[in-house]
């Protein structure tokens, strides 16, 4: 699905945002459950910290944004795990419906593009570093 137009992408933003904590969830049944590199598991937790922590690259208290850059990170992580070849076994462990995650995973550009590109730089080395 494109998801081009600036109110595509706000509309798409405001959607996953509302799911945010599912995907945190599913970041959290990886690690327990997952059978996964320890390179795959510090990532993912370093992603819940740097959700659950207030320090952020922008603060979770500026307007909707704040939570746009948590949004991203997770959405680049998720799509990192997911685009391996054990992609499908960790697909499993989520809880909802099958199209809100490849909405997630296929909508991180736009997601992106609503972030500084600094920013979004910088989310984007943290999970490839990894």
């Amino acid at each position: 699905m494109a998801w081009g137009g600036k109110h595509r992408r706000k509309a798409l933003v405001a959607f996953l945002l509302l799911e945010l904590p599912r995907f945190v969830g599913l970041l959290y049944r990886l690690l327990r459950h997952g059978r996964l590199s320890r390179a795959d598991k510090a990532l993912i937790a370093a992603v819940i910290a740097y959700v659950a922590l207030p320090i952020d690259l922008i603060p979770d208290p500026i307007a909707a944004v704040g939570l746009v850059d948590d949004l991203f990170l997770v959405a680049t992580a998720l799509g990192h795990l997911l685009s391996r070849a054990d992609g499908p076994r960790l697909a499993r462990f989520w809880r909802g419906n099958p199209g809100t995650l490849r909405a997630l995973v296929t909508g991180v550009d736009p997601v992106g593009g609503l972030l500084p590109r600094r920013v979004r730089r910088a989310l984007q080395d943290f999970v490839h570093r990894r």
